[in-house]
């Protein structure tokens, strides 16, 4: 009798384990928090461009199939007022970009110092075209801006839409 009794016990207790639907949702959970974690470090330079790290409001984020995050990013300017969703995207390990702002480099090696100074010629000859073309002055900010805006286009295209 005692024999059956620790018998049935056992069979109870062995179906009490976690079923495949339980592991499959555990598994899930981990693999986002993982997710969340990993997008929270890659945030860190983009935090560190906004006037007010604190009042960052991410959306619309999402990896691409090479591993770029894209979304946009809202946050208060030094009045307090939000500025509105700009867009940025985060090359692990290599470079960040937001919108209306220089390249953060990631990385210290011989392809992305090539790579910034390609950048900040096309930028020089850029700003120069153009402010010949508009007639203004050798210096000044609007045509940089531009550049900026023109070169953050480019990649946002190719890295976040292209790439999806």
């Amino acid at each position: 009798m005692r024999l059956m009794f620790a018998g049935l016990a056992i069979a109870v207790l062995a179906g009490c384990g976690p079923n495949k639907e339980e592991k499959a949702e555990t598994e899930r959970q981990a693999a986002e928090a993982q997710r969340k974690a990993k997008v929270a470090e890659l945030r860190k330079p983009v935090l560190g461009q906004l006037k007010d790290p604190a009042s960052a409001k991410f959306e619309d984020e999402f990896f691409t199939q090479t591993g770029v995050l894209c979304g946009t990013v809202n946050s208060k300017n030094e009045y307090g007022a939000y500025v509105g969703p700009r867009k940025f995207l985060i090359v692990p390990g290599e470079y960040v970009r937001l919108q209306e702002l220089p390249m953060i480099v990631l990385k210290d090696s011989l392809q992305a110092k090539a790579d910034i100074e390609s950048l900040n010629a096309r930028l020089d000859e850029f700003n120069a075209r153009k402010r010949k073309e508009l007639g203004l002055a050798s210096e000044g900010p609007s045509s940089l801006e531009q550049a900026y805006a023109m070169i953050f286009d480019k990649d946002w295209s190719a890295r976040c839409l292209e790439e999806k």
